[in-house]
């Protein structure tokens, strides 16, 4: 995947992650949602699980983890991929 496949892949799903937070927090908070073309995949105690599923399934750059907490924290595209 090339660079700006991945910079839609996690801004799509960025978007879409924050329609749903709200949703997500009674069922689901502190943990990290693995994302990828814009739907939650899983659930997971720690981002490092995610983010090894993440690859494994879908490869570098074509997934997002986020985590569902209170106030989302945008620190721009390097924390939400890995190419």
């Amino acid at each position: 995947m090339d660079i700006e496949s991945a910079k839609l892949e996690v801004s799509n799903n960025f978007k879409y992650f924050k329609s749903q937070v709200s949703k997500l927090k009674e069922d689901h908070s502190k943990k990290f949602a693995l994302l990828h073309k814009m739907e939650i995949v899983e659930f997971f105690d720690s981002e490092n699980d995610a983010i090894k599923i993440g690859i494994k399934s879908y490869g570098e750059g074509c997934f997002s983890v986020q985590q569902v907490a209170d106030r989302s924290i945008d620190l721009g595209y390097q924390s939400y991929v890995i190419i």
